[in-house]
């Protein structure tokens, strides 16, 4: 009888916890309803427009998720109208980490300026991003799988754009305090993509294989004020002497890769400027397009003591060639070669 008598008050204890859990829920999600409705207003008086037709909210017990088919969002934004549309995004907060929302984005998402100079389109298979350390953005991480990014990119024309594999993380600077006027605000980033198509690359190498990339870093000198466009953000970036400093980078491609360290930062002429020291694997048929034969370990030698100022760097792996990359004046070279590749202004 004892035992059933405690069962019975196990049961019962377990019921009225479930009952204020999911009565604790409820309220949560109507709050989250409230307040969803309050940001979009507050943002409406901003001048910036976003709409979450069909919102549904869910996630019982442990996360509340709130859903929109079809957003949108219409502003001013860079001195004229901006629309932009996704067809699905369901928002996830788990009741443990409040600090931390998960995006999850359904394809095609569209955005157009109103004078159509802008007008991009995109699909994938999966699409997810992270935002951490809410009320205050700290990090941001996005996953994806097959992207197909196309459509006219202002004075950049019709350009367009694919990878099979997508995953970047960035930690963004901490909001500035008046007692750190002086700060240096530093984003860092890890960024990985797999089947990138490189135009570049074909042109100085030869073939269209897509391209494995991963990059890793920092960018100093990250606030860039109240610019309003992108333009006014990279120039006031420029003014402040902000740099890309590359801890690591690699670019693998049909056999051949390169790995490289080093500072690029942009001139007078908005083009991208600096200095890499970069190791090759598999170079010897772009040697040879370029004229350049002979054994590949005394060409290493030989041409990192010529071009690389001094005793040629060790190779991280057999067959690695040592040769420096150079951005200067708006031209590309590697080691002694002149590419002919022109490196254009960024804006």
């Amino acid at each position: 009888m004892r035992r059933g008598r405690a069962g019975i008050v196990v049961v019962g204890l377990l019921a009225v916890v479930a009952a204020g859990w999911t009565s604790a829920w409820a309220y949560a999600a109507y709050e989250a309803g409230q307040q969803l409705d309050l940001w979009l207003k507050a943002e409406a008086a901003q001048g910036r427009a976003w709409t979450c037709p069909d919102r549904a909210i869910g996630g019982y017990p442990f996360a509340l998720d709130i859903s929109c088919s079809n957003p949108t969002f219409t502003a001013q934004a860079m001195g004229q109208g901006v629309e932009a549309q996704i067809a699905h995004l369901t928002a996830k907060v788990a009741l443990w980490h409040p600090r931390k929302i998960a995006l999850t984005l359904g394809a095609p998402f569209s955005y157009r300026t109103s004078d159509d100079t802008t007008n991009v389109g995109a699909t994938w298979n999966a699409l997810t991003l992270d935002l951490d350390g809410l009320p205050d953005i700290a990090t941001v991480a996005l996953k994806g799988e097959k992207i197909a990014v196309s459509g006219t990119f202002g004075d950049q024309g019709r350009q367009s754009g694919t990878a099979t594999r997508l995953d970047a993380r960035f930690v963004l600077p901490d909001s500035p305090s008046p007692s750190a006027a002086d700060a240096d605000p530093t984003l860092t980033f890890d960024i990985a993509a797999d089947g990138l198509p490189i135009a570049p690359l074909d042109a100085l190498v030869g073939g269209t294989d897509p391209a494995d990339v991963a990059l890793s870093g920092r960018l100093d000198r990250a606030d860039v004020g109240d610019a309003r466009t992108p333009e006014e953000a990279i120039e006031h970036w420029r003014e402040a002497h902000g740099q890309i400093v590359l801890d690591s980078s690699r670019i693998s491609r049909a056999g051949a890769k390169v790995t490289a360290t080093g500072i690029l930062s942009l001139d007078d002429a908005h083009r991208p400027k600096g200095k890499l020291d970069a190791q090759f694997v598999g170079l010897g048929p772009i040697l040879k397009r370029y004229g350049i034969s002979g054994d590949m370990a005394a060409a290493g030698s030989l041409l990192s003591t010529l071009f690389g100022g001094g005793k040629p760097a060790a190779p991280t792996e057999p067959g690695a060639l040592a040769l420096p990359i150079s951005l200067r004046n708006g031209h590309l070279g590697v080691g002694p070669i002149d590419t002919g590749i022109a490196v254009p202004p960024l804006y």
